[in-house]
């Protein structure tokens, strides 16, 4: 699939389905793809998307203009998805049920990092798999027009804002937007989480750069 809805599909990124065989997935960028990634959080683009594709085969966008699209999820009962907001820092639900249908809102907002992958756990908690601690620099230039912001990236490496290494994980009541749990951990130089599972109380973790997955400290279930 290049295109949806006219539009270059240039970096899809998550997928969930339903028992109809409904599929959602989002599209992180159209003007970048994964190696250059960071180039849309310089920019702050923001032409993100939630994407359904009905059993039929009919494939249509559901929400646009999202801030770097990642992470989703369905809800148990089908009635919404979750969907991460990578450089907006927030979770957002988007009903697909009852008299809110079609609606969107924030569950999560102001997050202190980057959320990437998302996933409910056994414990019914969204967990959130947080790639980086927020930047200050990227944060001051957030106001500000897109070809300066873009400037960065022509800026040697060395200088541009780098990811704090860092293993870190958050889990929130998908009911409220609650926190409950906030992970993290810099032993052994683990860092840009981008995915999480928990089961039973046991959180894995895994990393975009990383060789090996890494379990947190089982959680106190008392």
């Amino acid at each position: 699939m290049a295109e949806v809805d006219g539009e270059p599909v240039t970096f899809a990124s998550n997928v969930t389905s339903a028992p109809d065989g409904t599929v959602w997935f989002t599209t992180s960028t159209s003007r970048w793809d994964l190696e250059h990634h960071v180039g849309d959080l310089f920019e702050h683009s923001a032409t993100g998307r939630l994407v359904r594709r009905d059993p039929d085969g009919t494939v249509t966008t559901v929400l646009s203009g999202l801030g770097f699209a990642n992470g989703l999820v369905l809800a148990p009962d089908g009635s919404h998805l979750l969907v991460a907001e990578t450089s907006r820092y927030r979770v957002l639900r988007h009903w697909l049920t009852g008299p809110r249908a079609g609606s969107t809102e924030p569950l999560v907002e102001g997050l202190p990092g980057f959320p990437d992958n998302v996933s409910l756990g056994s414990d019914g908690l969204l967990w959130v798999a947080i790639a980086a601690p927020r930047n200050a620099l990227l944060d001051r230039l957030l106001p500000l027009p897109g070809v300066l912001r873009l400037a960065l990236w022509n800026v040697p490496e060395r200088v541009r804002p780098r990811a704090t290494p860092i293993a870190w994980v958050m889990a929130f009541d998908p009911a409220d937007g609650r926190r409950v749990h906030d992970l993290r951990s810099t032993e052994a130089g683990y860092g840009f989480v981008t995915a999480v599972a928990e089961r039973d109380g046991t959180v894995v973790v895994a990393g975009l750069h990383e060789d090996d997955l890494a379990v947190l400290e089982p959680l106190d279930r008392n």
